[in-house]
């Protein structure tokens, strides 16, 4: 634990009474819980769907076009950027959610080298909880530091396949909220997924039996 010298923020003190009102804290607390269960992969489609659901709501477009208008830019930094007159106009919780959810799994949007480092720690952890069938942070990493390195077709095929089934469609639709972000994020993602082409050949061989069965499945 951290001394108190070293605290970036001293929590006790800003969740004192003294700073803030217990209406106030408690509703903080509720967003916190609800932002951190936005990371839980088991609850992924409830989340998106909330999201999508919120993205067609006509008060939240109207919301949505106020802020892109007032904002220097379509970034996500303007967006969170709340005026005097905007500060009682609260934004859907669902976006925050959808915002942590892509900043939980943005590995796979990073420079190669370090995507691939991620995917490989990932896969320790993955293995770990099939070995052990538990959750507890403690007996994952002793069971982690038992682990092989993955053989780097696999590693691409699964890497390729959570990104075609979960990081790609969140950038898609966090187009609603950024376009800017969205289109970046989509760029990043595409690049990694061409690099993990050139190195698993488990991942390309997917790829291509995918595409075959969209030209079947399209008469």
């Amino acid at each position: 634990t951290m001394s108190k010298q070293r605290l970036i923020l001293d929590t006790e003190k800003l969740f004192s009474e003294q700073f803030m009102d217990p209406s106030t804290k408690a509703e903080l607390i509720d967003l916190l819980e609800y932002l951190i269960l936005a990371t839980d992969m088991e609850k992924h489609q409830f989340f998106m769907d909330s999201f999508y659901k919120d993205t067609q709501d006509p008060e939240n477009i109207a919301f949505l076009k106020r802020k892109k208008k007032s904002s220097s830019s379509a970034s996500f930094r303007g967006f969170l950027r709340r005026t005097k007159t905007e500060m009682d106009e609260r934004i859907p919780r669902t976006f925050l959610a959808m915002t942590i959810k892509l900043a939980d799994i943005a590995n796979v949007s990073r420079d190669f080298p370090d995507a691939k480092e991620w995917a490989r720690r990932l896969s320790f952890e993955f293995e770990a909880m099939g070995v052990l069938e538990t959750t507890n942070p403690n007996d994952l990493i002793a069971q982690q530091k038992q682990c092989e390195d993955p053989d780097l077709n696999d590693l691409g095929k699964f890497t390729v396949s959570f990104m075609g089934a979960f990081a790609v469609p969140m950038a898609e639709t966090y187009e609603a909220v950024s376009k800017k972000a969205s289109w970046f994020l989509l760029q990043e993602m595409q690049s990694n997924i061409n690099m993990w082409l050139t190195v698993s050949n488990d991942a390309k061989a997917m790829l291509e039996d995918d595409d075959d069965d969209d030209l079947t499945e399209g008469g």
